[in-house]
């Protein structure tokens, strides 16, 4: 992140008052410094706000900014965050994303008594969050099916609510200066200069032609050694645990995305596991107290 702070601000530097530039043909000029559009919580789509004039008149480039070293469009997704991503239409893109990976959740270990997997010893698995990415990352991750306008929302921001969409550039606040028109992926160890940005530079609705947007469930663990989890994470997929006839059992539930949280999952499975007598100290014996179908790993050393 402070890699990326260090980005927008030298693209901002480079476009002062009176900076003239020519792009696709025709030659502008910068009215008024770059700047950073902001919000009073969150952030918008425009990381760079260049107002310039030229013989035709007035235009803004509303710049979105991408580092080639990062991976990621949105990390961290709530389901608000989703709503403003990709519209209206979240619930059924969401369900259908992560119902092609269903196969694969369900084959899952939820247990682990000893470490493995990149999971540490004496975890229980609270489900699973969720991140918007423009490559494909780990065995849970998969496309997002998206049609080119719904593309443009993700990358310009135009789902975003009005206190987003309306930032405030200097003292000011402009409408719409917080939904991005162009987009600009660039390299962050090269030698700044104002043609290196606009060569990068590029309309957000020619951009998306041919990109795909994907997604990976990321998992939120409940590590008993701590008696915590990373957080009150939204989950795209979470485990619903329960004590049925003395067992505890646990059930993958996938037509809810990102609407339950992990704090009240982590919360509830605590409770459970203090009324089965359960800690770090005594975690081996949860293997006699789990359900059958409850998937769990050991190293074969332990078995």
């Amino acid at each position: 992140m402070p890699q990326f702070i260090d980005t927008e601000k030298k693209i901002c530097e480079l476009f002062t008052q009176g900076t003239v530039f020519d792009y696709n043909g025709v030659r502008y000029t910068v009215s008024s410094s770059a700047a950073k559009p902001t919000t009073k919580k969150g952030e918008c789509k425009t990381d760079v706000y260049i107002p310039t004039t030229f013989d035709g008149g007035e235009k803004v480039f509303k710049v979105s900014v991408k580092q080639t070293n990062a991976d990621f469009l949105e990390n961290k997704v709530t389901y608000q965050r989703a709503k403003e991503i990709l519209g209206s239409d979240v619930d059924k893109i969401l369900i259908k994303a992560i119902g092609g990976l269903k196969d694969k959740f369900n084959h899952t270990k939820l247990v682990y008594f000893d470490a493995g997997d990149h999971t540490k010893a004496k975890s229980i698995k609270l489900g699973w969050k969720f991140e918007l990415l423009n490559v494909l990352s780990g065995n849970l991750s998969g496309k997002i099916d998206l049609t080119k306008e719904q593309k443009i929302d993700v990358y310009s921001g135009s789902n975003l609510p009005k206190e987003k969409k309306d930032a405030s550039v200097g003292n000011s606040i402009v409408k719409e200066s917080g939904v991005a028109n162009y987009i600009m992926v660039v390299n962050p160890n090269v030698q700044w200069t104002v043609d290196y940005c606009i060569q990068q530079m590029q309309k957000i609705e020619d951009y998306v032609n041919g990109k795909e947007i994907y997604f990976a469930c990321k998992a939120l663990n409940y590590r008993a050694t701590v008696n915590k989890w990373d957080g009150p994470r939204s989950l795209a997929v979470y485990v619903d645990w329960n004590i049925i006839d003395g067992k505890l059992h646990g059930k993958l539930i996938f037509d809810q995305p990102l609407q339950k949280k992990g704090a009240e999952m982590g919360e509830k499975l605590k409770s459970l596991l203090r009324t089965l007598k359960i800690n770090a100290s005594n975690f081996s014996n949860l293997k006699g107290l789990l359900a059958d179908g409850v998937s769990y790993y050991v190293k074969e050393s332990s078995r």
